[in-house]
């Protein structure tokens, strides 16, 4: 999958999860937010198209997709970029 269709797949699933993106002058930041209880993600307009995709996977990676089809190039990106479960001692 090509970088502008796996950064549309990324912004789509967003979408579906109800996240806004927002594309804004951070200092070349990406971040998730609660605002007025809804989830917004915020990212640097000016990022390289590269860091957009590696910033929407890591600020998605945590939310709750699988019951969505997604392809396996997102699938695979997001679970790169999943939290590691803490083992229990």
């Amino acid at each position: 999958m090509d970088p502008d269709e796996l950064l549309a797949e990324l912004e789509r699933l967003a979408e579906r999860l109800g996240v806004e993106i927002r594309y804004e002058p951070t200092g070349g930041r990406v971040g998730r937010c609660i605002l007025h209880g809804e989830m917004i993600i915020i990212m640097d307009r000016s990022l390289p198209q590269a860091d957009r995709i590696e910033g929407l996977a890591s600020a998605l990676a945590d939310l709750d997709y699988e019951n969505l089809y997604l392809p396996e190039a997102v699938r695979d990106l997001l679970a790169h970029h999943a939290p590691a479960e803490s083992a229990e001692p």
